[in-house]
């Protein structure tokens, strides 16, 4: 009786034991649990690359379940196939396994169905997507990669060829919760790769436009210089020629009556007015002087027209006989050309200061008038289809350049432009001519 008693006794002692045993075990198995979920977060916020993200999360995932490889599966496609993008272990799938049936294998359905799948011993080992030759897994779980939006991006794959202990439904739970960190994070990694694919594709798209701007540009200056001097060479020519003709007719041969002379006067009149209309017209399409004498001249030229017509004008040119690049002074005589016109349309003054200088690599072109100026909202609610495309066409030929074009103005302080144009890298003996 004493030592049932004892045992009795005992036994209580020994249950309390192996409780407190099974207790630590489980509250091991928790901060692990958390130990794994925790440092995976951290390699995830560290981790750069795709590539080493997902790694990080398989060794992880291995080292957790003690299995001893896994391997990743991403969708290539929305409906298939999976692709290998990150294998560890002795026996991994090799890096260039694709799935395209996905109903056909534990890891198409395990993503179909967004549900884990956990195959037993039996079933392990006739695993379908056992590499030849591999030894019989002994445990294989697959666990869906489930986006914040419930896409199934992909397929975590863990197996052991060893044996293991079984995982509960709490590791499940973990392993479930590991997969869904990658998944939100390999979401993230592709979206941020598209958005910078689709940024590449839109400045390429910009790079082309600005190419095909810039051939346009160069194509029309060619073309108007064509016309100017088939219209020097030509109409204005004749309409000259035609005009010295009536005058030494008129001298030679007087006129008998004074209807007949009268005639001769607007014969002589129209053709001269033929003449300067032809001049302007080539001076409009190309000045020869622009190709001839250089930037500084032709708006020199340029302003002198304005002041025979009663304009106050203010040049300061600093860079006096410089010849800059073709194209360079083409851009700028086109500016300032566009600014006195809007000067010339707009506004009601005729005083106007014009500065060209240059200083370092940079040339500056500053064009001010005081006439009555604008607010830019105002101006682009009311302004015409003509002066948006003024406006945009000296800011577009800058900017190809790649210059500034700035435009400041307010409501009864007038309108300044200033043009910042840096000037290419030339080596001794290049032409400015393009």
């Amino acid at each position: 009786m004493v030592g049932s008693e004892r045992a009795a006794a005992y036994t209580p002692q020994l249950s309390s034991v192996r409780d407190m045993q099974l207790l630590y075990r489980a509250a091991e198995a928790r901060a692990a649990r958390l130990r794994l979920l925790v440092e995976l977060g951290r390699d995830l916020v560290n981790a750069r690359g795709l590539s080493t993200l997902l790694h990080l999360a398989l060794e992880r995932a291995t080292a957790f379940s003690a299995h001893d490889h896994g391997s990743i599966l991403l969708l290539i496609k929305p409906n298939g196939p999976l692709k290998v993008f990150a294998a560890v272990g002795t026996d991994a799938l090799p890096v260039e396994t694709h799935i395209h049936d996905l109903s056909a294998n534990t890891v198409g359905r395990a993503l179909q169905n967004n549900k884990p799948i956990v195959l037993d011993p039996r079933q392990a080992a006739l695993d379908d997507l056992a590499p030849p030759h591999a030894k019989p897994a002994t445990s294989v779980v697959c666990l869906p990669l489930i986006t914040s939006d419930a896409q199934a991006i992909g397929v975590l794959q863990l197996k052991s060829t060893i044996p293991v202990q079984p995982l509960d439904a709490d590791d499940i739970d973990v392993l479930a919760l590991l997969a869904s960190q990658v998944a939100a994070v390999v979401a993230s990694v592709q979206l941020n790769e598209e958005n910078e694919h689709l940024l590449e594709a839109l400045i390429e798209r910009e790079r082309r436009l600005a190419d095909l701007v810039g051939r346009l540009l160069v194509a029309q200056e060619n073309e108007r210089r064509r016309i100017a001097y088939e219209l020097h060479d030509g109409l204005a020519q004749v309409t000259t020629s035609v005009h010295q003709h009536l005058q030494a007719f008129a001298a030679r041969y007087p006129q008998q009556s004074a209807e007949a002379g009268s005639a001769l006067d607007q014969a002589l009149e129209l053709a001269q007015r033929a003449v300067r209309e032809a001049r302007t017209v080539i001076a409009g399409l190309r000045p020869i002087v622009l190709d001839d004498f250089g930037l500084a001249t032709a708006v020199r030229l340029e302003l002198e027209v304005l002041q025979k017509a009663g304009w106050r004008i203010s040049y300061v040119n600093t860079l006096d006989n410089v010849r800059l690049p073709s194209i360079v002074e083409t851009a700028l005589f086109r500016v300032a050309q566009e600014a006195l016109n809007n000067v010339r349309k707009h506004t009601k003054v005729t005083r106007v200061r014009l500065r060209l200088t240059c200083f370092g690599d940079t040339v500056r072109l500053a064009v001010r008038d005081w006439g009555p100026g604008f607010a830019k909202t105002t101006r682009s609610k009311d302004a015409d289809a003509g002066e948006h495309i003024g406006l945009l066409g000296m800011q577009e030929r800058v900017a190809l350049l790649g210059g500034t074009c700035r435009i400041l103005s307010r409501p009864g302080a007038g309108t300044l432009v200033i043009v910042n144009v840096p000037l290419p890298q030339r080596n001794k003996g290049d032409n400015d001519a393009q």
